[in-house]
C-alpha cells in the first residue's frame, strides 16, 4: 500500500503480524488467518457490509476482529435502518466467528449490531443499553438474540426501562462476554483472536452451527447470572428426600454389567457407572453402543423411575477414545455410526419419560461432557471440572451439545467455551447455568443418592409430561442438529488439522493445525 493510498474502512496497519490488516497489500500475514476492520466515525456503514462480504469468500481469513472507535456503536442509530439491517444480517451468515469490541457507549441499533457477533468484549468504561422502546421490539430477531443472552426477565427490563449498564454489570448479567481495562481491550482481543484462529477451520464450523440460534434464537440462557454458591447437604437438613438419609447406606443391587459399564439398582431408582477408570471412563465403540442399548432399555422399562449417570473412578468420563472411534479404518463410517448410535443415544437420554440425572464426580471432557448437559438435572463435585474440548483436537461440537450448551448456558456462553475449548471448574460451571448444583466432594455421593432416591419416589407421570413440554419447547430441533453435528465431525475426521491433533496427542505436543490450506 503506498503513502498516498487509504486502507478500506479504516482498516489500518497493525504491529501485530498474526493480524491480516490488508488483504491486498504484498506483506500481509494470513498464516493465522484473523482479519481486523477498523471503525471509526467516517465509517461507511454500506462500505463496511461490503467489506465483510469479501472477508467471507476469503477462505484464509478463519476470525474476524471489528474493532471500533469509542461511541461508534452510539452514532450508528443515526444510520439508514436499510444499512443497520444490512449489516446484522451480513454479521449473522458469516463464516467465520466476529470478535466485536465496545468502547465508550453502545446503545439501540449499535447493540443490535454487536448481538449479531459472536463475542463481545467491553471496556471498563463502556455503556450499553437505551434500547428502543415496545411495541417494537417483541417478537423481533433483534430481541430474540437478546433474551437467548439474558433471559425474558432481564430482557423485558432492559426494553421497557430504556436503561443502560455499564462493562462490569452487563458482564455479570450476559450481555457481553468479557470485560478489561481499557488499556488492555487491544492486546485482550489480540490474544482471543489468536486463540480462535489456531483452531482454524474449527472456528468457522463452530460459528455456521450457531447461525441459525444466531439469527433468531429458541432458548434463553441464564449466562452469567450470579447464583449463590452451593452448599453440600448436611446431616441435620432436610433436602427433601423420602427414601434416604444422606448418611445412610443404600444397599444397591447388580441389574446389568456390560462392557464399560456397571448398572446398579435400588427400588426404582437405578445407577448407570461409567466402568473404564483405566482410561477415565473414555468412550470407545464397543461402550457407545452399550450405552445406548442400556438408556433405550431403562426408558422403556416402566418399574424404573429415575436414572443417575455417574463415573468411576476420579473421572466422569474423559469423552471419546480417540484412538478407537477415529482411526483411519472407521472414519469414513463415522457419520452413519453417529446417526445410529450417538443420536439415539441422546435421544433417549431427552425423551426418557422419567429423570435423568448427571452426577459429575470429576473431569467431563468432549462427548462426556455432552451426555452430563443432555441430562435434566447435573450435579457437580467441587472437583468436578467441564471440558468441550472438539477445537483442541479440530472438530467441531458433538453428542447434542450445539443444543443443551446453548439451552443451558445460553449462547455467548456456548460461543465462547465451544471456540476455545478451555476447561471450567464447577463453582464457574455453575454461575454461568450450566450445571444445576455444587456439592462438597466428602458429601457429593450422598448428595448425588439423595437426590436420585427423592426423584425415583416422586410423581412421575408428572416429570414425564414435564420433559415433553419442555423439549417441545427447546429442544424441538433436536434431531436436525444432531444430523449436522454427524455430517460436519465426517468431514472434519478427515482434513490435516484432526491429522496434526492426533499425531500431537500420542507425542504429547501441541498440534499446529493449517486451517483451509488442505482443503
Amino acid at each position: 500500500m503506498t503513502d498516498d493510498q487509504q486502507p478500506p474502512l479504516g482498516v489500518h496497519p497493525d504491529p501485530q503480524p498474526a493480524l491480516v490488516v490488508d488483504r491486498d497489500a504484498d506483506a500481509i500475514h494470513v498464516e493465522r488467518g484473523v482479519a481486523r476492520l477498523h471503525v471509526n466515525n467516517q465509517t461507511s456503514w454500506s462500505n463496511l457490509s461490503e467489506e465483510l462480504s469479501n472477508v467471507d469468500a476469503d477462505q484464509r481469513i478463519v476470525c474476524v476482529v471489528l474493532d471500533a472507535d469509542p461511541n461508534v456503536f452510539d452514532l450508528i442509530s443515526r444510520c439508514g435502518q436499510d444499512d443497520v439491517q444490512r449489516l446484522t444480517d451480513i454479521l449473522t451468515r458469516l463464516r467465520q466467528p466476529v470478535i466485536v469490541t465496545i468502547r465508550g457507549r453502545c446503545t439501540a441499533d449499535g447493540v443490535a449490531v454487536v448481538l449479531a457477533c459472536s463475542v463481545i468484549v467491553a471496556s471498563t468504561s463502556a455503556t450499553i443499553g437505551g434500547l428502543n422502546p415496545p411495541p417494537v421490539p417483541f417478537g423481533s430477531v433483534d430481541y430474540a438474540r437478546l433474551k437467548a443472552r439474558l433471559g425474558t426477565g432481564k430482557t423485558n427490563l432492559l426494553y421497557l426501562s430504556g436503561r443502560t449498564v455499564r462493562g462490569a454489570e452487563a458482564e455479570r448479567i450476559g450481555l457481553v462476554d468479557m470485560v478489561v481495562p481499557d488499556d488492555r481491550i487491544d492486546r485482550t482481543v489480540t490474544e482471543l483472536a489468536s486463540e480462535i484462529s489456531e483452531r482454524a477451520k474449527d472456528a468457522c464450523d463452530i460459528a455456521s452451527t450457531q447461525t441459525d440460534v444466531r439469527r433468531a434464537p429458541r432458548t434463553a440462557g441464564r449466562t452469567g447470572q450470579a447464583q449463590a454458591p452451593a452448599v453440600a447437604a448436611q446431616p441435620n437438613q432436610d433436602t427433601g428426600a423420602t427414601l434416604s438419609d444422606p448418611r445412610r447406606t443404600v444397599d444397591w443391587t447388580t441389574r446389568l454389567v456390560e462392557p464399560g459399564f456397571t448398572v446398579l439398582e435400588h427400588g426404582a431408582a437405578v445407577k448407570v457407572v461409567f466402568d473404564r477408570p483405566e482410561v477415565l471412563n473414555a468412550f470407545d465403540l464397543d461402550m457407545t453402543r452399550a450405552f445406548q442399548r442400556i438408556m433405550e432399555d431403562l426408558g422403556a422399562d416402566s418399574t424404573v423411575r429415575a436414572v443417575m449417570l455417574t463415573g468411576r473412578g476420579r473421572a466422569f468420563s474423559a469423552g471419546a477414545d480417540l484412538g478407537d472411534s477415529f482411526s483411519a479404518e472407521r472414519r469414513s463410517g463415522l457419520a452413519d455410526h453417529l446417526r445410529r448410535v450417538t443420536t439415539p443415544t441422546i435421544l433417549a437420554i431427552r425423551q426418557m419419560p422419567k429423570p435423568v440425572v448427571a452426577a459429575v464426580n470429576g473431569p467431563a471432557v468432549g462427548v462426556g461432557c455432552s451426555f452430563a448437559l443432555a441430562s435434566d438435572i447435573v450435579i457437580a463435585s467441587e472437583s468436578a471440572r467441564f471440558v468441550l474440548a472438539f477445537s483442541k483436537v479440530g472438530l467441531s461440537l458433538d453428542g447434542g451439545a450445539s443444543a443443551t450448551l446453548v439451552a443451558r448456558a445460553g449462547f455467548s456462553t456456548a460461543m465462547s467455551l465451544s471456540l476455545t475449548g478451555r476447561p471450567i471448574v464447577a463453582q464457574e460451571a455453575l454461575a454461568r447455568g450450566l450445571i444445576d448444583e455444587v456439592v462438597y466432594a466428602d458429601e457429593f455421593e450422598a448428595a448425588a443418592q439423595d437426590r436420585l432416591l427423592a426423584l425415583a419416589a416422586g410423581p412421575t407421570r408428572s416429570y414425564a409430561a414435564t420433559k415433553r413440554i419442555l423439549n417441545d419447547s427447546v429442544f424441538g430441533t433436536l434431531t436436525t442438529l444432531l444430523d449436522r453435528e454427524a455430517e460436519q465431525l465426517a468431514e472434519l475426521v478427515e482434513t490435516a488439522d484432526f491429522d496434526a491433533a492426533i499425531t500431537a496427542a500420542r507425542s504429547r505436543e501441541r498440534p499446529r493445525f493449517v486451517g483451509f490450506t488442505d482443503a
